[in-house]
């Protein structure tokens, strides 16, 4: 049956509680009274064991007073496209969830996020960044570069961060997923509350 808890949304005094929605077949979810603070968001399972679902990435949400709920689902390492599979554990439009992909543009990083059914076409994502050439960062640069793990690279909270772009057709949803900065974890938030806490641009970069 699908859990449902309630937490704190920290960083403002008397906003509505962060809400978890979470698949059918994960485990319930509730947040035990002061549990959930501007620090961390400890989450206890029914047998009684703790989690916590606090990332840089929502950290930073957080602290830039962004609305945004966490979504919990069983990531497959084996995946041949883990941004499907997401959307596919989720139960949501691959179109609404989006994949986190760092490339390169003349040599320099960025950030892109489009659909999980879509793929990036190297010629717009250069033109966009109004460069010559693009081309996807290797894993372990990526790694690197932001601090994340591959299948967890969220676009907030990277440890260097670096320009954005989100795939325009995807500001059409009143509300998106993209990775919450750890396997299995997805922040739903209003794309354009994720392009300005960003600094991002809007562009038609897909393929």
């Amino acid at each position: 049956m699908p859990g449902r808890a309630e937490g704190g949304r920290s960083g403002h005094r008397g906003a509505p509680p962060l809400t978890q929605v979470l698949p059918p077949g994960n485990p319930t979810l509730t947040a035990p009274p002061g549990s959930c603070t501007h620090a961390d968001r400890i989450f206890r399972i029914d047998d009684g064991s703790a989690m916590s679902k606090t990332t840089r990435a929502t950290q930073a949400l957080a602290k830039a007073g962004v609305s945004f709920t966490v979504h919990t689902y069983d990531y497959d390492p084996d995946a041949d496209r883990v941004g499907i599979q997401a959307a596919e554990a989720l139960g949501e439009d691959p179109g609404r969830v989006l994949k986190t992909l760092m490339a390169e543009v003349d040599g320099k990083p960025v950030c892109v996020i489009v659909p999980s059914d879509r793929e990036v076409s190297m010629k717009k994502l250069a033109s966009a960044f109004r460069g010559k050439s693009a081309n996807m960062m290797k894993p372990a640069d990526a790694e690197r570069l932001t601090g994340f793990v591959v299948g967890g690279i969220s676009p907030f909270g990277q440890k260097k961060p670096v320009p954005a772009a989100i795939e325009e057709a995807a500001l059409v949803h009143d509300q998106v997923y993209m990775n919450g900065g750890q396997r299995g974890l997805q922040v739903r938030l209003a794309p354009r509350d994720a392009l300005a806490a960003l600094k991002a641009i809007a562009a038609a970069v897909i393929a």
